[in-house]
């Protein structure tokens, strides 16, 4: 037992896997897979072979085990199907398959199902299919597309997506009309192939061209079984006309009701052929659409309508026709009971009263015509008439008013033209209009007045309304008195129809007459197409419904899919059939593919119908499920039931012949009319007693005001318990929102409190940080400068003395006061690398104590013991910036650009520092137009003639100038030279002469300068004393007014060109004499005790310069801000501020501060208004007027600025030892 259990479960995987292999394999050509069998193919010598019986919904094909296909054929080319107990045959053409399967009830069901559902009535009766007892099967949109596919495929027609997805949607929508005129000529032959298995087409039109021959093709397909009832063929007949007449009068099935010929020219043989088809056939309606010939009119009037035999003749068409004779017309036709003259060109007052002669007549059409003649209209129309159709008609004054009074059930008046003034004699008259008759009142395209809803209430059976296009989005207030209307409970409307255009449209407020709407009971359709109303509109049709039986509302303009899918769901759950909104969902996946929107529609799709009862003789039973019933119909709602009639059913068609006189019109009464909401179009029935009719109106208004009663005060009670009810609720709503709100509150102030504790948490780890690394960095600086101290001492006590070069022993032999100690190599920076070069520089400054502070604050000048070591530095020196330098006599503003700002000499950079550890070391730079000052200041010895050979000198050699300035070491002093810039006979100067050295240049007078220059040169212990208040500041090099000097002229260049600043000079006045002295101690930070304020204090001792005039005349002191140079690294770090390395300075970004030269503050205060930003400087100084040489100064300047630049890099040294 579990062996078999185990191989019928491997044999149930088995299976399952050939069947996705079979469905994978079909796909690739198009095809659905119906079943397969397991089956014994016979060869040519009757040989057996294992295979596969593969039915589909386009083929039948054989494949092997494997799932390979081998052979297939078509349906459509079956050409003979027999079967016996054990085998089956079947021949396609040449090709023929004899099998032998393993059950014949399972393969024989699907086959005679696939038969029936593809192949036409013709095709199965060749086949004998008749003859099989088989069960019935109805054909849909799935086989219908199927059979066209392989039409298309047989014949190798190319259609193109589009074309065929068009085709597709006549059987899917379940369209009953349809032109095919509006497809290509290729593709109609293959739709009429298939419209024979259609059940929903019963109306097509065609157009016979030199092309296409429409008869021919019409004539094959009346041989074939149809449910057609109209057909209309347009342009002229050709020779197959009698074929195509024989062929329907051959027709068994007889279902054609209506024959249409539009432009056909027809003579008079062939309205013989036709008058004869009238009277064999079950035609019964003829159209005549300017079809005549000019000799075939006559023939019409005359003898087209024998006088001894009447014609079975229900519906006459005379649209389009002109010139129609109606008064010898209507004598010919007494047994028509459909009338149609539109577009006729007749007047509408004069036909009228000639249609009492049509005791049978029950409906006319006289749209499209004029009605002129107030005095020719009759008082009252027939008594038989009950549906007039008067649409688009030209009315005179008076003569609408006067139809409008006329008694009848089905009115349509759409599209009216009168004169301005007319409309509202229209609606004054309406309320005293006596016709309360009507069941269907057609209102399209008119205007709208409150009158108009007053005369619709006194027609209690009203049943079908139509106000299409009526109202506009610009005018809302005329929506009041139709939502009055609809929400009247009396009423029995069941057909509503509110279409819009792209013109008039309601929008927004449509939701309005949807409420409105929903309130009655009675309601049935509900068309609102194109009334733009977008999602609110679905959203108001989603809350209703349950309420309604058909919703049509295409054009509604959603901006989603979501809410279309919502209402097909809830419609669905209700059995409301909704409307394929077929432009909104074009427009919302206009991006999507055809076979995305093919899925969408299977989604939206309704099984097609069954047949519910089967023959008493079949062999087998019908299959259970069947793959081509499938959900493949989608429903869409079409307003036949608005347009006059072209056809008439069996019913509807009794009643015409056998038409019922309508009570006295002249009573205020009605008869009771079994109006329908489908396709019928005519209403009759039998009549009864006028005093019974009477008493029954009384009796149905007296309920209906009881009913009315009753239902105000149902519903009062109603509201009042609904606002109680909402009134809970609301309270109930409040009281929740107050308690999400505490919470809320509660939520956001913990998560504050927890916001500011890390906050407090991250900065006090910032502080942590901060302290750390401030104590880091002076913990490093420390070192640092231990380092460069020692590394210092043990490069003065090397005993290898280098070469001097030529320029040197030049220099030292002209100047004997000069030693080996004032040439210190210096580094030099190539323009595109950072790598120093040595160069030459005088360095003669003195030393400085190495814990200096502020003039106030500083320690005497003989002080030795905090003297500065040689080498160190302190961590926080930097060079203030640049300041404008005044000149007193020119009183010319000259400012300085140069924002850059100094690096330390300590070397706050690890380049810098690590460049003091190989053997360099960091200066600031000077020009040579200062040189004079700076040997007149270095040394008591020094004389003017020396200072005279100086300048000559280096007027000589220009190369002695690095890159046109030189530079100064400030604040450390002067090292001894190594390298071989150290001769050997040279020896350092030892410590107490460097403390001397340092003490006489302290103790040196105030005036000692000027009296050098003016008189023969003295020794210092000849000079005067400084005064008391001057002996407090230490005197300073010379260098620092030179900088400011330099840093004045930069300033004076700004905006020129790098050639024009080469070639301008800043002349300075004969006698203007420059000292700086230091600022007071106000001028300064406070200092205190803690590490940042000693930096702080450090950095303010270096940056501020004293310097000392001793030959001022004046004792006046002027306050500015003086920048000094700042070196190459910085310049590249601070954005190329400062002195480049070809020698030039750049421009500052920052403004100048203009102040104007004058001897005092005072004068500076009262000319210059940004004098208070001046002194707001960092570095301020105090500048004293001297005397100097100003010539030779001067000269100095203007050769130094056309110096050529000394060669950088490795060639340097080769450019030294040439020159």
């Amino acid at each position: 037992m579990n062996i078999r259990l185990e191989i019928s479960s491997n044999l149930e995987i088995r299976m399952a896997d050939l069947n996705e292999v079979l469905i994978k394999n079909l796909a690739e050509i198009d095809q659905k897979l119906i079943t397969f069998e397991n089956i014994k193919l016979f060869g040519a010598l009757k040989m057996k072979s294992s295979k596969l019986a593969v039915l589909s919904d386009k083929c039948f094909a054989i494949f092997s085990k494997s799932g390979r296909r081998k052979k297939y054929c078509y349906w459509i080319q079956l050409t003979n199907f027999s079967w016996d107990t054990n085998s089956i045959t079947l021949r396609f053409g040449r090709t023929s398959f004899h099998f032998s399967p393993n059950t014949m009830e399972g393969i024989l069901k699907y086959i005679f199902d696939v038969l029936q559902r593809v192949l036409v009535s013709t095709e199965l009766k060749s086949l004998f299919f008749s003859n099989a007892h088989a069960f019935v099967s109805w054909p849909n949109a799935l086989s219908i597309i199927s059979r066209i596919k392989q039409k298309i495929i047989l014949s190798n027609t190319k259609i193109d997506e589009n074309t065929l997805h068009k085709i597709s949607t006549i059987f899917t929508f379940s369209k009953p009309r349809i032109n095919l005129n509006k497809f290509p000529i290729h593709t109609i032959p293959i739709i009429l192939d298939a419209l024979p298995l259609s059940r929903t087409v019963r109306d097509f039109t065609i157009c016979t061209t030199p092309e296409l021959d429409a008869y021919s093709l019409l004539s094959k397909y009346m041989l074939e079984f149809n449910r057609t009832r109209r057909i209309e063929i347009k342009g002229p007949i050709n020779s197959n006309f009698d074929a195509f007449i024989k062929n329907i009068e051959s027709n068994i099935n007889k279902k054609l009701f209506t024959l249409s010929f539009d432009s056909s020219v027809l003579e008079e043989p062939h309205l013989k052929s036709i008058m004869s088809l009238v009277k064999t056939s079950g035609v019964q309606g003829l159209e005549f659409h300017d079809a005549f010939s000019a000799s075939s009119e006559e023939f019409f009037y005359t003898s087209f309508f024998p006088k001894d035999q009447i014609l079975p003749l229900t519906i006459l068409n005379l649209d389009r026709t002109p010139n129609v004779d109606v008064s010898r017309l209507i004598p010919q036709i007494p047994d028509v009971s459909l009338l149609s003259l539109e577009n006729c060109n007749l007047d509408i007052s004069s036909i009228i009263p000639k249609l009492s002669g049509l005791p049978k007549l029950r409906a006319v059409n006289l749209s499209g015509n004029k009605c002129v003649d107030l005095t020719n209209l009759p008082a009252q129309l027939p008594e038989n008439l009950m549906y007039v159709d008067v649409n688009n008609v030209k009315w005179e004054r008076g003569c609408i008013q006067k139809f409008m009074n006329y008694h009848l059930v089905r009115l349509s008046i759409s599209q009216i033209n009168t004169a301005a003034d007319e409309w509202q004699s229209l609606f004054d008259f309406l309320p005293t209009c006596t016709n309360y008759l009507l069941t269907t009142f057609i209102w399209n395209g008119n205007k709208i007045h409150k009158n108009l809803f007053i005369y619709l209430e006194k027609n209690s059976s009203l049943q079908i309304l139509s106000l299409n296009e009526c109202f506009t989005y610009s005018s809302p207030e005329t929506l009041t008195p139709l939502a009055v209307f609809l929400q009247n409970k009396s009423s029995h409307l069941k057909v509503f129809s509110l279409r819009g255009s792209s013109r008039n449209f309601l929008g927004y407020y449509i939701k309005n007459i949807i409420n409105a709407v929903a309130s009655s009971h009675t309601l049935d359709v509900l068309d609102i197409t194109d009334q733009q109303g977008g999602h609110e509109c679905l959203q108001q049709l989603y809350q209703n419904a349950s309420k309604f039986k058909v919703i049509a509302c295409d054009g509604s303009n959603p901006m989603t899919l979501d809410w279309i899918l919502a209402l097909f769901k809830m419609t669905s759950q209700f059995n409301t059939l909704l409307s394929y909104p077929e432009k909104d969902i074009g427009q919302l996946l206009s991006n999507w593919t055809k076979a995305q929107q093919e899925e969408l529609l299977s989604k939206l799709a309704r099984n097609p119908p069954i047949p519910k009862k089967q023959p008493s003789n079949i062999m087998f039973q019908p299959i259970v499920k069947s793959n081509y019933d499938q959900p493949c119909l989608v429903f869409k709602y079409y307003r036949d039931i608005l347009e006059f009639p072209r056809t008439l059913r069996k019913t509807e068609i009794a009643t015409c012949r056998n038409p019922q006189m309508l009570p006295d019109h002249n009573v205020n009464s009605f008869k009771q009319i079994n109006a329908q909401t489908t396709n019928s179009q005519v209403y009759g029935d039998d009549t009864g007693d006028k005093t019974d009719l009477i008493n029954k109106i009384k009796q149905q208004q007296q309920n209906q005001f009881q009913n009315l009663e009753n239902q105000l005060d149902m519903e009062q009670k109603l509201q009042q318990q609904n606002l109680l009810h909402r009134q809970q609720i609301e309270q109930q709503k409040l009281l929740q929102q107050q308690k999400q709100q505490k919470l809320l509150l509660q939520q956001r102030q913990f998560e504050f409190e927890q916001r500011q504790k890390e906050e407090r948490r991250q900065a006090e780890k910032a502080r942590r940080r901060e302290r750390e690394e401030r104590l880091r960095q002076k913990d490093f600086g420390e070192n640092n400068l231990n380092m460069q101290t020692k590394l210092q001492s043990r490069k003065r006590n090397k005993s290898v003395v280098p070469q001097r070069s030529r320029k040197e022993n030049e220099i030292l032999n002209q100047y004997p006061d000069l030693s080996s100690e004032d040439l210190i190599p210096q580094p030099r920076f190539h323009r595109k690398s950072s790598k120093p070069h040595d160069s030459l520089l005088i360095d003669n400054s003195p030393p400085k104590s190495r814990n200096s502070r502020t003039p106030e604050a500083s320690t005497p000048p003989n002080d030795q013991s905090k003297s500065r070591k040689r080498g160190s530095t302190d961590k926080h020196n930097q060079t203030p910036k640049n300041k404008p330098v005044i000149d007193k006599n020119n009183t010319k503003t000259i400012t300085s650009n140069n924002t850059a700002n100094v690096e330390d000499i300590n070397g706050n950079n690890r380049k810098s520092q690590n460049r003091r550890k190989s053997g360099y070391k960091t200066k600031l730079a000077m020009k040579p137009a200062k040189e004079a000052d700076y040997l007149s200041s270095s040394s008591t010895s020094s004389s003017s003639s020396q200072f005279t050979n100086l300048i000559a000198t280096r007027k000589r050699n220009p190369q002695m100038a690095s890159r046109n300035h030189f530079h100064s070491k400030l604040n450390n002093p002067p090292r001894q030279p190594s390298g071989r810039y150290r001769q050997p006979s040279q020896q350092p100067p030892s410590k107490q002469q460097r403390q001397s050295q340092q003490q006489n240049s302290r103790q040196q007078p105030q005036n000692s300068r000027l009296q050098q220059q003016q008189s023969p040169p003295q020794s210092p212990q000849q000079s005067t004393p400084p005064e008391k208040k001057i002996i407090k500041k230490r005197t300073k090099n010379i260098l620092d007014v030179e900088r400011d000097e330099i840093a004045a002229r930069i300033a004076s260049r700004k905006g020129t060109s790098p050639k024009a600043r080469r070639r301008s000079n800043i002349k300075l006045e004969e006698n203007s004499p420059i000292a700086a002295q230091a600022t007071s101690s106000n001028n300064h930070p406070k200092i205190s005790n803690n590490n940042r304020d000693n930096n702080v204090r450090n950095n303010i001792r270096n940056n501020n310069r004293t310097l000392l005039d001793p030959d001022s005349d004046s004792d006046d002191e002027v306050m500015v801000s003086v920048n000094s140079i700042s070196s190459r690294s910085s310049v590249r770090r601070r954005g190329g501020q400062g002195i480049r390395p070809g020698g030039r300075i750049s421009q500052p970004r920052r403004k100048n501060i203009p102040l104007v030269l004058s001897d005092s503050s005072s004068e500076i205060e009262e000319n210059v208004p940004s004098f208070k930003r001046a002194t707001r400087q960092k570095s301020p100084i105090k500048v004293k007027n001297r005397t100097q040489a100003r010539d030779d100064a001067e000269n100095i300047q203007n050769k130094a600025n056309h110096t050529a630049r000394i060669p950088q890099g490795r060639r340097a040294a080769s450019a030294r030892r040439k020159s």
